[in-house]
């Protein structure tokens, strides 16, 4: 059995984090915003937070092509808006 690092933890919980945060943006998306009866404003400013923490978790992930992906799917936009959980197997490949 090989040596754990610190690192190797952090990437462990960047990545169980990653998922947690692709989750809970796509059930937001699906009935979260309903469900908290928020406006517009309030919608583009959870989706955005919970993007901006996707962001940090991908920072601290090993570059790979999973990774770049999920980084597309938020520059087009797609992730922000996913209601159906349709990257959560993408972050769960980082």
């Amino acid at each position: 059995m090989g040596v754990i690092t610190k690192g190797m933890f952090d990437k462990y919980f960047a990545k169980r984090r990653l998922v947690s945060l692709v989750k809970e943006l796509a059930i937001f998306n699906d009935k979260g915003m309903h469900w908290r009866s928020h406006n517009s404003a309030q919608v583009s400013a959870e989706r955005k937070r919970l993007i901006e923490l996707i962001y940090v978790q991908l920072s601290k992930l090993e570059n790979s092509d999973a990774v770049s992906r999920l980084a597309d799917t938020i520059k087009s936009g797609e992730l922000a808006e996913d209601d159906e959980g349709k990257y959560i197997a993408l972050a769960k490949s980082v």
